[in-house]
């Protein structure tokens, strides 16, 4: 009989707590906890709201109160509310965790990523221009193109006054005796590479 009393207190305080709950914004984020003390029949209910019944479970509301279940019976009633929020704060504060951000740690591996590319690429761009990507017929191919712009060049020092010719028949510029040329840096023509 007395049982059935105390689940009948029980279930008009859990009833109290969920119309409460639903008429009374319990803090915005929604893990707000009641805590439900009925004095003259020393009951104390924990009621927590949608989202703080992750973290404080029916089996740790039980383990709770049976922890301050002495302090009720012996009405010690501040020191027992004490416990209580001391309790539901751990349990909605959570185990400390080792967190690792996970923004930064994919911001890293890009930046990573980014430097082995760059590196990776100036290597390969570095041995193509110091060893080559050219077969060696190629290779005689090239170096005979460059003894032709030697010999170009060396045919336009030795006949400077043609190219000079060509300057003084250009229509910017008047003829070739209005304007002389100062040719004394072509003195050691023989000897000297125009590049």
């Amino acid at each position: 009989m007395k049982n059935k009393f105390y689940r009948q207190l029980s279930d008009r305080a859990e009833s109290f707590c969920r119309t409460l709950e639903g008429r009374w914004a319990l803090g915005d984020c929604g893990n707000s906890v009641l805590v439900f003390i009925w004095k003259h029949y020393k009951k104390v209910i924990i009621w927590p709201a949608r989202l703080a019944q992750r973290y404080v479970t029916a089996r740790e509301r039980r383990k709770i109160l049976k922890n301050v279940d002495s302090l009720i019976q012996n009405d010690k009633w501040y020191e027992a509310l004490k416990r209580i929020i001391a309790a539901l704060h751990d349990d909605l504060k959570g185990e400390p965790e080792v967190r690792i951000d996970t923004g930064t740690l994919s911001l890293i591996i890009a930046v990573g990523v980014a430097v082995l590319f760059t590196i990776m690429i100036t290597c390969c761009v570095c041995a193509f221009r110091c060893c080559g990507n050219m077969r060696s017929d190629q290779s005689d191919r090239f170096g005979k193109s460059l003894q032709r712009i030697d010999s170009f060049r060396a045919q336009i020092i030795r006949h400077g006054t043609q190219l000079r010719h060509s300057f003084s028949r250009s229509p910017k510029f008047g003829s070739f005796r209005e304007c002389s040329m100062n040719s004394s840096f072509i003195s050691d023509a023989g000897n000297a590479t125009i590049v």
